[in-house]
């Protein structure tokens, strides 16, 4: 997939999780979510990437998209969040 192509997935998924979190009032969408699996698996890859971008390894995270998902109110580290709370519609 070229940059531009990539771009364009990126933004239609955080269009997704804007959806989201208007309908639900926070971006903690579950993995499991039913309604979007892809969603779940989008945001959580989103940590992941984060993640190997702060540890100095190669990510597609960018600071572009930190700022972006930031604005919002993503939640980088849900270690400290109970089940309760990263599902909360469950």
């Amino acid at each position: 997939m070229d940059q531009f192509n990539n771009n364009q997935a990126w933004e239609a998924k955080f269009a997704e999780l804007v959806a989201y979190r208007e309908e639900y009032g926070h971006c903690s969408v579950p993995r499991t979510y039913e309604a979007n699996r892809e969603l779940g698996h989008w945001v959580m890859r989103q940590r992941t990437e984060y993640r190997l971008l702060m540890e100095g390894k190669r990510s597609s995270m960018t600071e572009e998209r930190i700022v972006t998902l930031n604005q919002i109110g993503f939640v980088w580290d849900t270690s400290h969040l109970g089940a309760w709370q990263l599902n909360p519609n469950e």
